[in-house]
């Protein structure tokens, strides 16, 4: 007879209090940065190759930690493959460890844009768990300890409570249910609010077209506004870059040559181009017609994630999670993956969460002459990042702005 070991890690925002953490170096590993951006671009076209002309709005860095988190209680070849996916086969669990708690702690310190990570640990009563793996998630990822009785309908309730607060209301829930012999829920939610550092007018936004792939239109709000803007135009694409009130985080938008697919465009991109793509940007005046987009996005990344390599870990008689508790074996059942944006003339909302449910037996750029014209009407792909770590906090492909 089988038993259930659930192991959900949901991310969604970050990090309210960056003292909590107590003493933490102020150095961010670039390492672990440039990890994180490979493994959210490879997971990235896996999900664009399989649904090509659909919008897709991922969190690279809710996934990617969301899965060390797990990753923290693996071993042999479930954690080689892990590992190789992730990009972090050469750094040992402590250094992985401090390198995240750093990193939390650099992108929740801005003063003028909000951008929390936080993390629970919801534990069944009477179940055991190996002490380490409980006790580094609190040191190092700042979880807070929750021991409930999961047969308790309340619970559930109370953990997408729990997901609720975090993500500002944005994601407002995770499970839509919790087996009663489920023995762990850890929750890791990520959210991000950030006035522009130029706001648009609202009184000039108006109602226009946006040009849909293979044809038809759809009404949207049109903001507009000339300005100098952080920008790149080559024989393919236009792109630029968006700062928000800080000037430390920026809304980075590629769009296509007219007539140009964005899948087709997108497909195999890298860190490579996109750090190369990064580069190239230069101030310039210009015209910009940006819509109004709202939109949210779930999948399962079993398959993605199984695809690029980590296999074992989804696998009932070769997973090895033994870090995680002494009873049985277990392995991961699914990996879900919640996202939600709003961009306005203000600034733009955004929020992420990713569930991670565990069983077991038993438990070349152009020069204008003139200010350029960038009229987002049609498909493009936008990213959130922050400037300083090069982090990519939210990236996606918008088909439909609604």
């Amino acid at each position: 007879m089988q038993t259930l070991f659930l192991l959900t890690i949901a991310f969604g925002t970050l990090f309210l209090a960056a003292c909590a953490f107590g003493e933490v170096p102020e150095k961010v590993d670039y390492g672990l940065v440039k990890a994180d951006n490979e493994f959210g671009f490879s997971l990235f076209n896996g999900l664009a190759e399989t649904s090509p002309h659909e919008n897709i709005f991922i969190s690279p860095i809710s996934i990617a930690i969301a899965l060390q988190m797990c990753y923290n209680g693996a071993d042999g070849k479930t954690k080689s493959q892990m590992a190789e996916v992730m990009n972090i086969a050469r750094m040992p669990i402590e250094a992985l460890n401090q390198a995240n708690q750093q990193l939390i702690w650099h992108l929740s310190s801005s003063e003028e844009v909000q951008l929390e990570i936080a993390n629970s640990l919801w534990a069944r009563k009477g179940v055991p768990f190996r002490e380490e793996y409980i006790t580094g998630l609190q040191e190092y990822y700042d979880a807070s300890a929750n021991e409930r009785n999961f047969e308790d309908p309340a619970v559930l309730k109370e953990i997408n409570s729990w997901v609720a607060e975090k993500t500002n209301g944005k994601i407002d829930r995770i499970l839509d249910q919790l087996d009663p012999i489920a023995i762990l829920v850890l929750i890791n939610a990520v959210y991000f609010k950030g006035a522009w550092f130029d706001q648009f007018n609202a009184n000039i936004t108006k109602e226009d077209d946006f040009y849909l792939y293979g044809g038809g239109t759809q009404k949207v709000q049109m903001m507009f506004k000339r300005d100098d803007y952080n920008y790149l135009e080559a024989d393919d694409f236009q792109a630029i870059r968006l700062p928000y009130k800080d000037r430390n985080y920026e809304m980075v938008i590629v769009l296509p040559a007219e007539g140009e697919d964005l899948s087709e465009f997108m497909k195999n991109k890298g860190t490579n181009w996109w750090n190369e793509t990064l580069g190239k940007f230069s101030y310039l005046e210009g015209r910009l017609y940006l819509p109004r987009f709202k939109t949210e996005y779930d999948v399962t990344l079993n398959d993605a994630l199984i695809s690029m390599g980590m296999k074992e870990a989804f696998e009932e008689t070769a997973a090895d999670f033994s870090g995680i508790t002494p009873a049985d074996p277990a392995w991961i059942s699914r990996v879900i993956h919640k996202t939600f944006i709003e961009v306005d003339e203000e600034g733009t909302e955004a929020a992420a969460v990713t569930a991670i449910e565990m069983v077991g037996e038993t438990m070349a750029p152009i020069d204008p002459e003139e200010p350029f014209t960038m009229r987002i009407d049609r498909p493009f792909f936008c990213g959130i990042i922050e400037r300083s770590s090069g982090a990519i906090l939210f990236m996606g492909n918008i088909f439909k702005p609604n």
